[in-house]
């Protein structure tokens, strides 16, 4: 079975991947900050919450824990959302 792994898969784009790649008989590794009623529901996946990708002993403690499998498709979908003003030159 091959795998894959999903930042940002709660909601969203994220979840819709997770969706089709479960129907294609692809393991799910969901990364999220916190899980959803919707992606409990998914089948062949495994969930690690908690996940903040803007803090790297976070990311570390998720990498821990998928490191004893192959990953064959991951997909960094997961954004960080920052105030800044847009500025045309």
């Amino acid at each position: 079975m091959k795998s894959a792994v999903i930042t940002g898969a709660n909601r969203g784009i994220g979840l819709c991947l997770a969706k089709q790649l479960s129907e294609k008989g692809y393991q799910i590794t969901a990364l999220c900050r916190q899980g959803s009623d919707e992606l409990n529901q998914l089948s062949n996946t495994q969930i690690i919450d908690q996940v903040e990708l803007s803090e790297p002993h976070s990311i570390q403690q998720a990498c821990e824990s998928i490191s004893d499998r192959p990953i064959d498709l991951l997909i960094n979908n997961a954004g960080r959302l920052r105030h800044i003003p847009l500025s045309i030159m």
